[in-house]
């Protein structure tokens, strides 16, 4: 190497330990010049913004107004349909849900809405407005479960030696051991 190129590199090694040595420091004036610079980027980044929010906008309304009127029609349509098909379900719905419930309460059901929730819906139908197949569907649920349809009460027979009069003509055996030792007891006396 040549002392030139000796001279030039140890300038350069100084110059390097020199500004790890010094600290970064700017004077105000630049300080003040870079935040109004990025201040200004901000504003020109949220005016950018804006202008893509607008032209998205615009080129939505654009492609609306291009759409043909029978894709415009069409769409209506199929709105319309799944509207009145909800409509009907509902309809249907509560014209079952009706006729189980006076079908169960004519047959003195104890509980109408358990018959409701029992019932087997596959042999009742829906057409035309009307209801058909809930009397035997309800004939069926009541075979099946008896117990929702309202019965005579029955008095429950006393049990014997339960506080209540022994069976007629029947003398249970603590009855015939009590009745022993009175006896026995009357007699001691």
């Amino acid at each position: 190497m040549s002392d030139q190129e000796n001279l030039d590199a140890q300038d350069a090694q100084e110059k390097n330990e020199d500004e790890e040595k010094a600290p970064d420091t700017f004077d105000r004036a630049t300080v003040e010049g870079l935040r109004s610079e990025a201040a200004s980027w901000r504003t020109k980044l949220r005016t950018a913004e804006k202008q893509v929010e607008d032209l998205t906008s615009k080129v939505t309304k654009y492609e609306d107004a291009n759409k043909s009127e029978l894709e415009k029609l069409t769409n209506e349509k199929t709105r319309l349909e799944a509207t009145v098909e909800e409509g009907k379900r509902l309809l249907e719905e509560s014209a079952v849900s009706t006729a189980v419930k006076l079908a169960a309460a004519q047959a003195d059901v104890i509980d109408v809405d358990a018959a409701l929730a029992l019932i087997d819906r596959s042999e009742i139908s829906f057409s035309d407005g009307s209801v058909t197949g809930v009397e035997k569907a309800l004939k069926k649920l009541l075979k099946d479960k008896p117990y929702l349809v309202k019965g005579e009460e029955k008095p429950v027979p006393p049990t014997p030696g339960a506080g209540g009069p022994p069976i007629e003509g029947k003398v249970n055996t603590l009855d015939k051991a009590l009745l022993g030792l009175f006896q026995s007891a009357q007699r001691k006396e």
